[in-house]
Protein backbone atom coordinates (compact mmCIF):
# COMPACT_ATOMS: atom_id res chain seq x y z
CA UNK A 1 0.00 0.00 0.00
CA UNK A 2 1.27 3.38 -1.02
CA UNK A 3 0.46 6.69 -1.90
CA UNK A 4 2.10 9.56 -3.14
CA UNK A 5 0.25 13.17 -3.73
CA UNK A 6 1.16 16.78 -4.36
CA UNK A 7 -0.36 20.06 -5.33
CA UNK A 8 0.64 23.59 -6.48
CA UNK A 9 -1.40 26.81 -5.35
CA UNK A 10 -0.86 29.02 -8.27
CA UNK A 11 -3.35 31.53 -7.27
CA UNK A 12 -3.41 32.43 -3.49
CA UNK A 13 -6.53 34.79 -3.89
CA UNK A 14 -8.62 32.38 -5.51
CA UNK A 15 -7.26 29.49 -3.70
CA UNK A 16 -7.05 27.66 -7.34
CA UNK A 17 -4.66 24.79 -7.00
CA UNK A 18 -3.84 22.29 -9.40
CA UNK A 19 -2.98 18.37 -7.67
CA UNK A 20 -1.87 14.85 -8.14
CA UNK A 21 -2.42 11.93 -6.65
CA UNK A 22 -1.03 8.08 -7.57
CA UNK A 23 -1.61 5.18 -5.41
CA UNK A 24 -1.92 1.44 -5.47
CA UNK A 25 -2.87 -1.52 -3.61
CA UNK A 26 -6.27 -0.44 -2.75
CA UNK A 27 -8.08 -3.66 -2.47
CA UNK A 28 -11.39 -3.83 -3.65
CA UNK A 29 -14.01 -6.28 -5.51
CA UNK A 30 -16.33 -5.81 -8.84
CA UNK A 31 -19.79 -5.74 -10.03
CA UNK A 32 -20.04 -9.25 -10.07
CA UNK A 33 -19.25 -9.76 -6.06
CA UNK A 34 -22.43 -7.42 -5.01
CA UNK A 35 -24.49 -9.80 -7.17
CA UNK A 36 -23.26 -12.14 -4.76
CA UNK A 37 -23.89 -10.40 -1.28
CA UNK A 38 -27.15 -9.25 -2.75
CA UNK A 39 -28.11 -13.12 -2.74
CA UNK A 40 -27.06 -14.09 0.61
CA UNK A 41 -29.30 -13.68 3.14
CA UNK A 42 -28.38 -10.76 6.09
CA UNK A 43 -27.77 -13.30 8.51
CA UNK A 44 -24.95 -15.29 6.95
CA UNK A 45 -23.19 -13.23 4.97
CA UNK A 46 -19.41 -13.50 6.27
CA UNK A 47 -16.55 -11.85 4.10
CA UNK A 48 -14.33 -14.08 5.03
CA UNK A 49 -16.10 -17.43 3.49
CA UNK A 50 -17.09 -15.34 0.28
CA UNK A 51 -14.88 -15.91 -2.80
CA UNK A 52 -14.53 -12.60 -4.06
CA UNK A 53 -13.18 -10.83 -6.94
CA UNK A 54 -10.23 -9.05 -5.06
CA UNK A 55 -8.59 -6.50 -7.31
CA UNK A 56 -5.18 -4.52 -7.22
CA UNK A 57 -5.68 -1.08 -7.81
CA UNK A 58 -3.45 1.41 -9.48
CA UNK A 59 -5.17 5.09 -9.55
CA UNK A 60 -3.87 7.99 -11.03
CA UNK A 61 -5.93 11.13 -10.38
CA UNK A 62 -5.34 14.69 -12.02
CA UNK A 63 -7.41 18.00 -10.85
CA UNK A 64 -8.20 21.22 -10.67
CA UNK A 65 -10.19 23.37 -8.18
CA UNK A 66 -10.42 26.59 -7.62
CA UNK A 67 -13.02 29.58 -5.26
CA UNK A 68 -16.07 30.93 -7.67
CA UNK A 69 -16.96 32.65 -4.75
CA UNK A 70 -16.55 33.28 -1.56
CA UNK A 71 -17.60 29.70 0.16
CA UNK A 72 -17.97 28.38 -3.50
CA UNK A 73 -15.70 25.71 -4.56
CA UNK A 74 -15.56 23.77 -7.66
CA UNK A 75 -13.24 21.24 -8.84
CA UNK A 76 -12.49 19.46 -11.65
CA UNK A 77 -10.71 16.74 -12.42
CA UNK A 78 -10.10 12.72 -13.59
CA UNK A 79 -10.21 9.57 -12.26
CA UNK A 80 -7.57 6.45 -13.60
CA UNK A 81 -7.66 3.16 -12.45
CA UNK A 82 -5.63 -0.01 -13.18
CA UNK A 83 -7.56 -2.87 -11.92
CA UNK A 84 -5.40 -6.56 -11.71
CA UNK A 85 -7.09 -9.65 -10.24
CA UNK A 86 -4.80 -11.38 -7.55
CA UNK A 87 -3.94 -14.98 -8.79
CA UNK A 88 -5.14 -16.60 -5.38
CA UNK A 89 -8.37 -15.00 -5.83
CA UNK A 90 -8.73 -15.61 -9.54
CA UNK A 91 -8.42 -19.19 -8.82
CA UNK A 92 -11.26 -19.76 -6.26
CA UNK A 93 -13.52 -17.34 -8.95
CA UNK A 94 -11.99 -19.52 -12.41
CA UNK A 95 -13.22 -23.02 -9.65
CA UNK A 96 -16.51 -21.45 -9.26
CA UNK A 97 -17.62 -20.79 -12.86
CA UNK A 98 -17.04 -17.62 -12.80
CA UNK A 99 -14.40 -15.71 -15.21
CA UNK A 100 -13.26 -12.19 -14.93
CA UNK A 101 -10.12 -10.62 -16.92
CA UNK A 102 -7.00 -10.19 -15.39
CA UNK A 103 -6.83 -6.19 -15.50
CA UNK A 104 -9.72 -3.67 -15.85
CA UNK A 105 -9.23 -0.23 -17.32
CA UNK A 106 -11.08 2.05 -16.61
CA UNK A 107 -11.03 6.26 -16.67
CA UNK A 108 -13.58 8.65 -15.33
CA UNK A 109 -14.03 12.52 -15.59
CA UNK A 110 -14.73 14.19 -11.88
CA UNK A 111 -16.55 17.37 -10.45
CA UNK A 112 -16.97 17.99 -7.19
CA UNK A 113 -18.94 21.30 -5.35
CA UNK A 114 -18.71 22.38 -2.19
CA UNK A 115 -20.53 25.36 -1.08
CA UNK A 116 -20.34 26.98 2.79
CA UNK A 117 -22.44 30.00 2.66
CA UNK A 118 -21.20 32.75 5.50
CA UNK A 119 -18.15 31.91 5.15
CA UNK A 120 -15.54 34.12 7.71
CA UNK A 121 -12.07 34.69 6.23
CA UNK A 122 -9.07 37.09 5.96
CA UNK A 123 -6.50 38.10 3.66
CA UNK A 124 -2.79 37.66 4.22
CA UNK A 125 -0.40 39.36 1.80
CA UNK A 126 -1.88 37.92 -1.89
CA UNK A 127 -3.57 34.90 0.22
CA UNK A 128 -7.18 34.39 0.84
CA UNK A 129 -7.41 32.35 4.24
CA UNK A 130 -10.66 31.26 5.00
CA UNK A 131 -11.40 30.45 9.02
CA UNK A 132 -15.04 28.97 8.71
CA UNK A 133 -18.72 29.51 9.05
CA UNK A 134 -21.81 29.44 11.35
CA UNK A 135 -23.18 27.64 8.16
CA UNK A 136 -23.49 23.67 6.90
CA UNK A 137 -21.20 22.71 4.47
CA UNK A 138 -22.47 21.06 1.59
CA UNK A 139 -20.86 18.95 -1.08
CA UNK A 140 -21.86 17.27 -4.47
CA UNK A 141 -19.23 14.54 -6.35
CA UNK A 142 -20.21 13.72 -9.44
CA UNK A 143 -18.06 10.84 -11.78
CA UNK A 144 -19.12 9.65 -14.77
CA UNK A 145 -16.79 6.70 -16.56
CA UNK A 146 -15.95 6.87 -19.99
CA UNK A 147 -16.00 3.63 -22.05
CA UNK A 148 -13.06 3.93 -24.62
CA UNK A 149 -10.43 6.62 -23.95
CA UNK A 150 -6.80 5.36 -22.65
CA UNK A 151 -8.40 1.52 -22.98
CA UNK A 152 -11.49 2.21 -20.59
CA UNK A 153 -14.06 0.29 -19.76
CA UNK A 154 -17.58 -0.21 -18.01
CA UNK A 155 -19.52 2.53 -17.67
CA UNK A 156 -21.44 3.83 -14.77
CA UNK A 157 -22.30 7.29 -12.93
CA UNK A 158 -21.64 8.11 -9.27
CA UNK A 159 -23.16 10.48 -7.28
CA UNK A 160 -22.33 11.60 -3.84
CA UNK A 161 -23.45 13.98 -1.01
CA UNK A 162 -22.21 14.73 1.75
CA UNK A 163 -23.28 17.63 4.81
CA UNK A 164 -21.29 19.01 7.10
CA UNK A 165 -22.38 21.34 10.67
CA UNK A 166 -20.40 22.00 13.76
CA UNK A 167 -22.70 24.06 15.73
CA UNK A 168 -21.90 25.69 19.04
CA UNK A 169 -24.22 25.09 21.34
CA UNK A 170 -22.93 27.41 23.64
CA UNK A 171 -19.12 28.70 24.66
CA UNK A 172 -17.85 25.73 25.36
CA UNK A 173 -20.26 23.01 24.31
CA UNK A 174 -20.65 21.61 20.34
CA UNK A 175 -22.63 19.67 18.28
CA UNK A 176 -20.79 18.12 15.10
CA UNK A 177 -23.72 16.45 12.50
CA UNK A 178 -22.24 14.92 9.03
CA UNK A 179 -25.45 13.00 7.15
CA UNK A 180 -25.03 12.31 3.31
CA UNK A 181 -25.47 9.29 0.86
CA UNK A 182 -24.82 8.25 -2.77
CA UNK A 183 -24.70 5.68 -5.04
CA UNK A 184 -23.69 4.12 -8.64
CA UNK A 185 -26.54 4.50 -11.42
CA UNK A 186 -26.42 3.66 -15.00
CA UNK A 187 -24.38 1.00 -14.62
CA UNK A 188 -23.15 -1.23 -18.13
CA UNK A 189 -20.36 -4.21 -17.89
CA UNK A 190 -18.37 -5.07 -15.05
CA UNK A 191 -17.61 -1.73 -12.76
CA UNK A 192 -16.26 -1.08 -9.12
CA UNK A 193 -17.28 0.10 -6.21
CA UNK A 194 -15.55 2.99 -4.81
CA UNK A 195 -16.94 5.46 -2.96
CA UNK A 196 -15.41 9.31 -2.08
CA UNK A 197 -17.25 10.04 0.79
CA UNK A 198 -17.44 6.61 2.41
CA UNK A 199 -14.11 5.09 3.17
CA UNK A 200 -12.76 4.15 6.25
CA UNK A 201 -10.28 7.51 5.91
CA UNK A 202 -12.70 9.96 4.97
CA UNK A 203 -12.25 11.93 7.71
CA UNK A 204 -14.82 15.03 7.92
CA UNK A 205 -13.83 18.90 7.57
CA UNK A 206 -13.59 20.32 10.43
CA UNK A 207 -13.40 17.96 12.80
CA UNK A 208 -13.54 18.35 16.38
CA UNK A 209 -11.36 15.66 17.24
CA UNK A 210 -9.85 12.59 14.97
CA UNK A 211 -12.35 10.19 15.98
CA UNK A 212 -15.75 12.03 14.71
CA UNK A 213 -17.77 11.59 11.67
CA UNK A 214 -16.57 7.94 10.83
CA UNK A 215 -17.12 4.64 11.44
CA UNK A 216 -14.58 3.33 13.90
CA UNK A 217 -15.53 -0.41 14.13
CA UNK A 218 -17.10 -0.85 10.51
CA UNK A 219 -15.49 -4.33 8.77
CA UNK A 220 -13.63 -2.62 5.86
CA UNK A 221 -15.88 -4.74 3.46
CA UNK A 222 -18.35 -2.66 3.73
CA UNK A 223 -17.62 0.19 2.41
CA UNK A 224 -17.90 -1.15 -1.05
CA UNK A 225 -20.55 -3.69 -0.77
CA UNK A 226 -23.59 -2.36 -2.23
CA UNK A 227 -24.39 0.29 -4.77
CA UNK A 228 -25.97 2.72 -2.42
CA UNK A 229 -25.71 3.98 0.98
CA UNK A 230 -27.31 6.32 3.50
CA UNK A 231 -24.77 7.42 6.26
CA UNK A 232 -25.56 9.88 9.87
CA UNK A 233 -22.42 11.09 11.90
CA UNK A 234 -23.24 13.19 15.50
CA UNK A 235 -20.75 14.16 17.92
CA UNK A 236 -21.73 16.09 21.34
CA UNK A 237 -18.33 17.25 22.81
CA UNK A 238 -18.21 19.19 26.19
CA UNK A 239 -15.69 19.86 28.68
CA UNK A 240 -18.15 19.01 31.78
CA UNK A 241 -20.07 15.59 30.98
CA UNK A 242 -18.87 12.93 33.44
CA UNK A 243 -15.44 12.83 34.60
CA UNK A 244 -14.94 16.60 35.35
CA UNK A 245 -18.01 16.29 37.62
CA UNK A 246 -16.33 13.08 39.59
CA UNK A 247 -13.12 13.92 39.27
CA UNK A 248 -12.83 17.99 39.61
CA UNK A 249 -9.26 18.07 40.26
CA UNK A 250 -8.20 16.42 36.76
CA UNK A 251 -7.42 19.24 34.61
CA UNK A 252 -5.68 17.15 31.78
CA UNK A 253 -8.65 16.69 30.41
CA UNK A 254 -9.81 18.97 27.59
CA UNK A 255 -12.98 17.75 26.41
CA UNK A 256 -15.51 14.40 26.57
CA UNK A 257 -17.56 13.26 24.01
CA UNK A 258 -20.50 11.32 22.89
CA UNK A 259 -20.70 9.41 19.93
CA UNK A 260 -23.47 7.70 17.38
CA UNK A 261 -22.70 6.79 14.05
CA UNK A 262 -25.17 5.14 11.38
CA UNK A 263 -25.20 3.49 8.11
CA UNK A 264 -27.95 2.20 6.18
CA UNK A 265 -26.22 -0.11 3.49
CA UNK A 266 -27.32 -3.55 1.68
CA UNK A 267 -27.35 -6.25 4.40
CA UNK A 268 -26.91 -3.60 7.40
CA UNK A 269 -30.11 -1.42 8.22
CA UNK A 270 -28.81 0.03 10.04
CA UNK A 271 -25.55 -0.41 11.28
CA UNK A 272 -25.18 1.34 14.29
CA UNK A 273 -22.25 2.65 16.96
CA UNK A 274 -22.49 4.86 20.18
CA UNK A 275 -19.35 5.84 21.78
CA UNK A 276 -18.01 7.62 24.64
CA UNK A 277 -14.69 9.44 24.22
CA UNK A 278 -12.07 11.86 26.33
CA UNK A 279 -9.89 14.40 24.48
CA UNK A 280 -6.45 14.80 26.09
CA UNK A 281 -3.36 17.77 24.52
CA UNK A 282 -2.15 15.01 22.81
CA UNK A 283 -4.10 12.22 22.84
CA UNK A 284 -8.08 11.28 22.31
CA UNK A 285 -9.26 7.73 23.33
CA UNK A 286 -13.04 6.28 22.63
CA UNK A 287 -14.58 3.04 23.39
CA UNK A 288 -17.19 2.33 21.03
CA UNK A 289 -19.97 -0.30 21.19
CA UNK A 290 -21.48 -1.19 17.16
CA UNK A 291 -24.36 -3.49 16.31
CA UNK A 292 -25.74 -4.81 13.10
CA UNK A 293 -29.78 -5.51 12.15
CA UNK A 294 -30.23 -4.19 15.41
CA UNK A 295 -28.01 -7.29 17.16
CA UNK A 296 -25.08 -6.50 19.18
CA UNK A 297 -21.80 -6.97 17.13
CA UNK A 298 -18.78 -6.54 18.77
CA UNK A 299 -17.31 -3.64 21.34
CA UNK A 300 -13.74 -1.85 20.06
CA UNK A 301 -11.19 0.92 21.58
CA UNK A 302 -9.45 4.21 19.81
CA UNK A 303 -6.27 5.77 20.52
CA UNK A 304 -5.50 8.65 18.73
CA UNK A 305 -2.61 10.33 18.93
CA UNK A 306 -1.13 14.02 18.19
CA UNK A 307 2.20 14.73 18.07
CA UNK A 308 2.30 17.93 16.82
CA UNK A 309 0.23 20.66 17.53
CA UNK A 310 -0.60 23.90 15.72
Amino acid sequence: YWDVDGRYLYSPRRIAEVGIDVGSGNRTYSSEALKRIEQIAADSLKFENLNLGYFRSLHVNLWHSSELANGLELLLGTNYHRRTLIGSAGERLTASGVHLKKRYVQFAPHVRLTWQPGMYYYVKGSRKVNVGSRMPRFSLDVEQAVRGLFGSKGVYTRAEIDVQYNFRVNGSDALFLRSGGGGFFYTKDTYFVDYAFLRHNSLPIDRSDELDGVFQLLDSEWYNAANKYFRLNATYQSPFLVLQKMLPRVNFIKNERLYFNMLFISHLLPYSEVGYGIGTPYIDLGLFVCGKNHQFHKIGFKISVSLFQD
